[in-house]
């Protein structure tokens, strides 16, 4: 999609020009998975970077799958075990 590219003091993201690419999801992703909370100050705080508002229907897989748990093995009683 894009490679940020290390100046040695700062990540640059090369500039888009194709409007394909500015999506909700290309800045959600781009900004390191920031929550929609997070998204909105951003866009507020940065308003020549033109960041979309994000649709009813986003969902980020990456960000499901990172906040999934799975339960823990049940605990065994040492009496249990012998």
């Amino acid at each position: 999609m894009f490679e940020a590219v290390f100046d040695g003091n700062l990540f640059k993201i090369p500039e888009i020009t194709h409007s394909a690419h500015i999506t909700y999801g290309f800045w959600h992703q781009a900004l390191g998975h920031l929550a929609p909370s997070s998204m909105d100050k951003a866009s507020r705080l940065y308003s020549d970077a033109d960041i979309p508002g994000k649709p009813k229907d986003f969902i980020c897989s990456s960000c499901v799958k990172s906040k999934m748990t799975r339960n823990s093995r049940p605990s065994t009683s040492r009496k249990d075990r012998n």
